[in-house]
């Protein structure tokens, strides 16, 4: 199993497959995220968005998906880097960040003997390409190989942006709001034979305000076309809607998935996919700023979807926290699903707010209910509640 090291800011994704064709060996190591096989035969391909804003004091992130019906129900699988077969047959890809002020979006090739080659320009995707922070595989357009979505933050420049003073702490800096800089369209690309081409306007897939930081692929309306779901920061989440031939409809707004239960737009970060209540249909859990809470959109079929994060329960124990990762998992093997979160801020206001936060875990009760088991220590090891600075999807 090849290894790629983990040494940036923020990683995470969620490897999706059918759980009744491909199994998963995985585990986690502390500076290696291995890179699960998603197919019978041959390696895997993986691809990387990444950005490195130090300045900004901005994340990076991923997500893969292989080709599928459903997200995951109970997902099993996670680690730093996008990942999927973009061949009938051949190797697996990866992806990297570079530790300089700049954006790089790279795609390896997995030669099948532990080396990776660097096919970036070969596939079309090379250049530098604004601010991309997550990324997703799947077969969008049905014509059976792997297609590729990017979310893009907003438009920095090291050179002439300026940083964001602290009022209040001279001599020191925050995270620069988000709005206050020109948001960065998102990117959807054709696979045609190992070539990606970029068709966002041609996909109908033009969002011009949103400043993307997650992204998960799905069924979502139960139709058999995968659907993308993308969390924005600060502005309205798109559900696009797979109407075939790689073509899509935002109905994010038409179904109550684009905002909270109270109507605010919030700081969409993580997403976490799984049918939480055991209806059939998949789920999403959003995780967001300091005072929003984790948003958990119940999918009611027809895509519409309610946030239920209150009656769940994760309303009152997410509400100050700051949400970066999060994975839905079955963490004590009952059967039922549970969700894991990363929590961390991305300013110091210490000591009103604490900079280092902990993880949490929530254990499905059963009957769409979540019952915090954070402060167990035979949940999540010896130092339940360790506050850290949390990014990336806690693992197993």
């Amino acid at each position: 199993m090849v290894s790629i090291p983990v040494n940036s800011l923020f990683h995470g994704f969620i490897a999706v497959a059918p759980l009744k064709h491909w199994s998963v060996p995985f585990h986690v190591e502390r500076n290696a995220a291995p890179l699960p096989r998603l197919h019978r035969r041959g390696p895997i391909e993986a691809f990387k968005a990444c950005i490195n804003f130090p300045r900004l004091h901005l994340f990076h992130g991923f997500i893969a998906v292989a080709p599928l019906k459903l997200c995951w129900m109970r997902p099993r699988a996670w680690a730093s880097g996008a990942l999927a077969r973009l061949h009938r047959r051949g190797p697996i890809e990866a992806g990297r960040c570079s530790g300089r002020q700049t954006v790089e979006r790279t795609l390896f090739h997995n030669k099948g003997d532990g080396t990776f080659e660097d096919v970036t320009d070969r596939a079309g995707l090379g250049g530098s390409r604004g601010s991309p922070t997550s990324a997703a595989f799947a077969d969008f357009d049905g014509d059976g190989d792997l297609d590729l979505f990017v979310c893009h933050y907003l438009h920095w420049d090291p050179d002439r942006s300026l940083p964001c003073p602290d009022p209040e702490r001279p001599g020191k800096y925050l995270y620069c709001v988000p709005r206050g800089f020109e948001a960065e369209p998102d990117h959807i690309f054709r696979n045609d034979g190992g070539r990606f081409v970029d068709v966002p306007a041609e996909s109908g897939i033009v969002d011009r305000e949103g400043r993307g930081l997650g992204v998960v692929v799905a069924d979502l309306d139960d139709d058999g076309k995968p659907d993308i779901f993308v969390a924005n920061d600060m502005t309205a989440n798109n559900l696009y809607r797979n109407l075939g031939g790689c073509r899509f409809e935002d109905v994010g707004e038409a179904s109550g998935a684009a905002m909270s239960s109270g109507g605010g737009y919030l700081a969409g970060m993580g997403i976490a996919c799984g049918d939480f209540d055991g209806d059939g249909r998949p789920d999403l859990a959003v995780t967001n700023f300091h005072g929003e809470s984790v948003t958990l959109y119940q999918n009611l079929g027809g895509s519409l979807f309610a946030d239920c994060m209150a009656t769940a329960g994760l309303a009152a124990p997410t509400r100050f926290v700051l949400g970066f990762g999060a994975s839905f998992l079955d963490a004590n093997n009952d059967g039922r699903i549970d969700l894991a979160v990363a929590n961390g801020h991305v300013n110091d206001y210490r000591p009103a707010i604490p900079y280092a936060m902990p993880a949490q875990l929530f254990l499905g009760a059963g009957g769409g209910h979540f019952v915090d088991a954070s402060a167990r220590r035979s949940v999540l090891g010896r130092e339940p509640g360790r506050p850290r600075p949390g990014r990336g999807r806690p693992g197993q």
